[in-house]
């Protein structure tokens, strides 16, 4: 057999390269050098990250080749003696030496591994090019030469490389597609054993049975290895003819089988090698990412104001909620009950500059819909002219307006409750509001059919609302541009769709922040903040019903879920068949407002709200709201008993999530204090239909759907996103320590790690800055990394080793989440959640586990 290092075929070749450390930080500078910024920073970062690959190629090639030598050589020791024999013998094996030869073949002779060859060469050089590379100065000793890069490389010695490394992966790609599987089955149904195949087989095994099993001295006929040697001999093959044959054909594959060998073992050598530089890129991107959120964090957050409601109001809201709101110590309490707030997530954004002077909590009804129409991200930014109180007059919007009576005006309330009047006039414009928050929403879905059929249906009667945290910008420039051609790169694809769709249907796309600034904040800011940072549909959901009451308080209308039909109404009764009617009804209703009600076994929901402008009721439903987030975990679903029952299987599954607990059921709480029973309020039942797609219930393990900036975790955009992100799950995680009690609750945010580009640095990151942050490590005394999905399969995450190493996992905290039912060495479950007792490493005490000094 020839030697491999002497024959090892076109497959890598490429100049001996030299390790240089250096070789990453001079790529990421080169960005700095180029001063680049927006598509063509994206593109110099793509650009550094190829070149980047490509230097480490070269840095590795050696190492590849050797791999692949050494392959080739244990296949030579194979083909030789009584292993060759046997391999001969052994028809699944001989099939599959003979299909890889075939395929290598093929792959060579139809040029694909060539034109791999390339096209890796082609993107490396264009690479070089775009950061400014000159690949033909090659002097390595000039060390300012443009053609180098690191080190002694220079721009063709990295091209070669990446050529090399292309052409093996094309090759080794071949011996695993379809086309390989399917000549390994010819190859196996060719060589398959007849009649005579296995007489002559059998033969040959019995003859080497035979001397396996003599005790005699060893001669000829008893030492194994010498009858395999005379088997192979000529002399001998001409008794063996179905033997001589398979052996004629191995021996005509050996070059390609070799070839084969070669790629297939640096193939995986750089699939190895790989998976080490993703772990060390994400070591270094973890431990990056948390000195970033390190230097934004504000370890002493200001504490921002919350307006109080008026003396009348407000001594109101006392009353019916037994509790002295808005005074130091308890807005102090409720506040520690949220968590840290770090990085000023709570903080209001800025007003827009076109909101200037426009007072968003006293528009007129009339003013609601034009306001909200001109403000319409699918049209362009609105002027001050066009927000002025003339320019709205001038466009009134429909609004159902009823006169009360000064005993209609306490709205069924008796008059020595203190409840606020409402006005003598009350007008409920004829406005939809619907919210989409957090995620794309899917092109198919009800909630797009049923706004777009209101819209339609209404059209001129009522404006259709979405509110939605879409930046404007990004609808700008999906709006402004045309989609990308099929098939090409589209990151605000989801953005497009969503915008067309609403321009299309007349539907107003507005966005949150824009609305709700700094100026005018959302009452239940800090509240929907901590929703919002779970980044999960069971977030997005309790953010929305926050968002809608808050809707309704501040301009009136309609409040509905996009899931529930506006056109298949069954008016009964007098009541009323359309959404114009509906308000009307309302308006001129006792209680001046009214929630969805269903039949009687199903209560009343907050699937659809309809009332005016800042009425008492909505406004004590926001207090009750803000005080749902007071109880801890327990507390709120009713004991540790009621958490430690099994869930997952059960009719009462969907309540182990705390959306409904926090959030979904608060409207029962104001109803009652009020003594509101669901036949004070208006039916709905005939301008709706109510169905429910309960979209923030995952039906398998959940998978978080949002598109990141870009796939490169290298990519500044990207960086900054992943920044965004991290820091909203840190937050999320510093609430959960309070509401559970220590716990640190891994569980709720892994599908959100898992969708960002590098998991492991987000896993090492959250922990590692929880471990730095001194008074939030001490309050960590267990851990949730496994539960039951909701399926009722086991779902356990999978955290790299540098952030294991902070979870000091033989540690005996003396109580903890759950501690109460624990048995001894085993975790207690809660919401069919693994809960099991830790503490938290310092950074330098994770370190010392690393390095096996602990």
């Amino acid at each position: 057999m020839p030697d491999a290092r002497r024959d090892p075929g076109p497959v890598l070749d490429g100049g001996e390269m030299r390790d240089d450390p250096s070789a990453p930080c001079h790529m990421v500078t080169t960005l700095t050098r180029m001063g680049l910024e927006g598509p063509s920073a994206e593109g110099a970062a793509r650009a550094t990250a190829l070149v980047a690959e490509a230097v480490a190629y070269a840095r590795g090639l050696a190492d590849l080749k050797e791999t692949g030598y050494q392959a080739a050589a244990d296949l030579d020791r194979r083909l030789t003696g009584r292993a060759a024999l046997m391999l001969a013998l052994d028809t699944p094996r001989a099939a599959r030496l003979l299909a890889d030869s075939e395929v290598v073949r093929r792959t060579l002779a139809t040029g694909a591994a060539s034109a791999a060859e390339q096209s890796a060469a082609d993107r490396v050089r264009a690479a070089c090019h775009t950061l400014g590379f000159d690949p033909k100065a090659r002097d390595p000793k000039a060390r300012d030469a443009p053609g180098r890069l690191v080190g002694d490389l220079t721009v063709e010695q990295v091209v070669a490389a990446a050529a090399a490394v292309g052409r093996m992966s094309r090759l080794a790609d071949s011996l695993t597609d379809r086309a390989a599987r399917a000549s390994a089955r010819r190859w196996s149904a060719a060589l398959a054993a007849g009649p005579p195949v296995e007489r002559e087989f059998t033969a040959i095994r019995r003859r080497l049975d035979s001397v396996l099993t003599s005790s005699g001295p060893g001669g000829p006929e008893t030492d194994p290895s010498r009858l395999a040697t005379r088997l192979l001999s000529e002399s001998e093959l001409v008794h063996w003819p179905v033997l001589a044959a398979r052996l004629a054909r191995i021996g005509e594959a050996i070059r390609h089988a070799r070839i084969a060998a070669m790629v297939r073992a640096a193939k995986a050598r750089l699939t190895d090698l790989q998976a080490q530089r993703r772990r060390q890129a994400s070591v270094r991107g973890g431990v990056h990412l948390a000195g970033r959120m390190g230097r934004a964090a504000n370890l002493r957050p200001p504490a921002w104001p919350l307006a109080a409601p008026h003396g009348e109001t407000l001594a109101w809201l006392r009353r019916l909620v037994c509790a002295p709101l808005h005074t130091p110590d308890v807005e102090r309490a409720l506040a520690a009950r949220l968590g840290a707030d770090l990085f000023d997530l709570r903080r209001p954004p800025p007003e827009p500059a076109f909101l200037a002077g426009v007072d968003i909590g006293n528009l007129r009804p009339e003013h609601v819909a034009p306001f909200l129409r001109r403000i319409s991200m699918t049209r362009p930014v609105p002027s001050a002219e066009e927000l002025s109180e003339e320019s709205l007059e001038a466009d009134r919007g429909a609004v159902s307006w009823a006169r009360r009576s000064a005993d209609e005006r306490r709205w069924g309330q008796a008059a020595d409750t203190g409840a606020p009047l409402l006005p003598e006039v009350v007008g409920i414009p004829h406005v939809v509001h619907g919210i989409w928050l957090g995620q794309p929403m899917p092109a198919r879905t009800a909630f797009r059919d049923n706004y777009g059929a209101a819209a339609r249906r209404y059209a001129g009667q009522v404006t259709v609302v979405l509110w939605t945290d879409i930046p404007r910008a990004q609808c700008a420039a999906v709006l402004a541009e045309p989609a990308p051609l099929v098939g090409a790169a589209d990151p605000l694809r989801y953005v497009r769709t969503l915008a067309t769709w609403a321009r299309d249907n007349d539907v107003a796309l507005v966005n949150v922040d824009e609305v709700f600034h700094a100026d005018h904040p959302l009452y239940l800011r800090p509240q929907y903040v901590l929703e919002m940072a779970k980044q999960r549909p069971r977030g997005y959901t309790s953010a929305t019903d926050h968002l809608r009451v808050e809707l309704v308080h501040t301009f009136g209308g309609l409040y509905i879920d996009g899931d529930i039909r506006f056109d298949a109404g069954s008016p009964e009764g007098g009541h009323p068949g359309s959404v114009p009617d509906l308000l009307a009804a309302v308006a001129a209703s006792t209680c001046g407002f009214t929630l969805n009600i269903l039949p009687i076994d199903l209560g009343i929901s907050n699937d659809l709200i309809v009332g005016s402008a800042r009425h008492p009721a909505l406004r004590l439903w926001m207090e009750c709201a803000r005080l749902n987030y007071f109880p801890l975990q327990r507390e709120i679903v009713g004991g540790l008993g009621m958490m430690a029952r099994p869930y997952v299987g059960a009719s009462h599954q969907g309540l182990r999530h705390l959306a409904p607990h926090r959030t979904g059921r608060v409207h029962h709480v104001p109803l009652k204090l009020l003594g509101i029973t669901r036949d004070d309020l208006t039916p709905t039942g005939g301008a709706v239909v109510t169905a429910n797609e309960i979209t923030w219930v995952p039906r398998g393990r959940e998978r978080v759907e949002f598109d990141v900036t870009g796939a490169d975790p290298a990519d500044p955009a990207t960086r900054d996103e992943v920044l965004t992100r991290t820091m909203r799950l840190v937050t999320f995680l510093l609430w959960q320590l309070v509401a559970r009690e220590g716990n640190l609750y891994l569980s709720a945010v892994e599908p959100v790690v898992l969708a960002l580009p590098d998991p492991d640095a987000v896993w090492i990151a959250l922990l590692g800055f929880i471990a730095a942050a001194g008074a939030a490590r001490a309050l960590v005394t267990s851990v949730t990394d496994h539960r039951r999905g909701e399926d009722g399969t086991l779902e356990y995450i999978r955290l790299p080793r540098e952030a294991e190493a902070f979870l000091d996992r033989e540690a005996s905290p003396p109580s903890w989440f759950g501690s109460e039912l624990a048995e001894l060495d085993r975790p207690v479950w809660l919401l069919d959640e693994a809960v099991t007792p830790v503490a938290l490493r310092t950074p330098s005490a994770a370190a010392a586990v690393l390095a096996g000094r602990a």
